[in-house]
């Protein structure tokens, strides 16, 4: 699970707060932080897209804090 947070820019809390069906199946909360992910099952993965540049389509990274980082305004 750390691993796959890591991938998105996310963290693991944030992964089961947002699949409350896993962490049910799981049986609870604890449980769910160190259970082996199945192939195949869907996970909703909201990344902070906000806070990640991919500059020229290479790898992602987090922005830094700055000037250059005040967000999007909608």
């Amino acid at each position: 699970m750390q691993t796959l947070a890591a991938k998105f820019y996310t963290t693991v809390d944030r992964i089961l707060r947002d699949n409350p069906d896993f962490v049910e199946r799981a049986g609870g909360f604890e449980t769910a932080v160190s259970r082996a992910l199945v192939p195949g099952y869907q996970l909703c993965i909201l990344p902070p897209i906000c806070q990640v540049e991919c500059p020229g389509g290479g790898e992602c990274r987090m922005r830094g804090a700055g000037l250059n980082n005040l967000g999007f305004v909608a």
